[in-house]
């Protein structure tokens, strides 16, 4: 594994890893695999792995929507939010009309709906810069989309956010959404995830094309395995609460902290 790689080329007789969301996957599959060589780790928010699509992303979305709702709820009990006493609404309403109406910025880049919805997930990630993504996106409400625009720079630029995200999701998941599959979920997330259901199903897409691997085989590590602390949050927008406890319950020796 990548994470094997970088404990020999440093030549260390034990690794202390942090990981986090999907790095945390691939920390906690090589700690399994590699029990003698495991020093201090820690996984945060680990996603299910056991989940296939599209459970996995139906997971996703729900736990984008219960982040935005935490976000919401804290923009809204201050008296200068610029999403106004409805965050949800207002921002609801926005994409609602960017999909017909994208806004050009002064140097010719336009926001659209699906950029608006996905500069969000992004900001949704860190607590700390939730004022931030208020700013922004009342901002851009007002007609000047430059600093959310901007926030997705990271993300989309070569080399970027976006390939590596890729290259992770198809390779590990085993089943492959057609796209009339993915209309009807499209459909029915829509009205059961309002904000970012249609987007997480558009998203199966993207590994149509890719080929399919066989299914990782979960190696048991016995009593190896020196003790690992797994983080939940309860509004993390990369997965559910109750995905990193079931992570934790079968990750011997393990430490919850929610």
């Amino acid at each position: 594994s990548d994470v094997e790689q970088v404990r020999a080329a440093l030549g260390v007789t034990r690794l202390s890893a942090l990981g986090v969301g999907d790095g945390a996957t691939a920390v906690g599959m090589w700690a399994r695999t590699h029990p003698g060589a495991v020093g201090r780790v820690v996984l945060d928010g680990p996603p299910d792995a056991r989940l296939d699509e599209p459970d996995a992303a139906e997971a996703r979305a729900a736990a984008a929507e219960s982040a935005f709702d935490a976000f919401a709820a804290a923009c809204a009990v201050e008296p200068t939010c610029p999403l106004g006493a409805d965050p949800r609404g207002s921002v609801s309403a926005f994409v609602d009309r960017l999909r017909s109406q994208p806004i050009t910025a002064a140097d010719g880049r336009r926001l659209t709906a699906g950029m608006t919805v996905t500069a969000i997930l992004t900001g949704l990630a860190e607590p700390a810069g939730w004022p931030d993504l208020a700013a922004a996106l009342g901002q851009a409400q007002n007609g000047a989309p430059d600093a959310l625009i901007s926030g997705l720079v990271p993300l989309v630029t070569r080399g970027g956010g976006y390939d590596v995200a890729l290259a992770t999701a198809c390779n590990d998941v085993q089943r492959r959404m057609t796209p009339g599959e993915v209309g009807e979920l499209a459909r029915r997330w829509r009205t059961t995830y309002p904000l970012f259901g249609a987007t997480m199903a558009q998203r199966l897409l993207a590994c149509g094309p890719w080929p399919t691997a066989a299914a990782p085989v979960v190696p048991d590590p016995g009593d190896e395995l020196p003790p690992m602390l797994v983080i939940g949050t309860a509004h993390d927008p990369r997965g559910t609460l109750d995905n990193a406890h079931q992570v934790a319950n079968e990750t011997p020796g393990a430490l919850f902290l929610s």
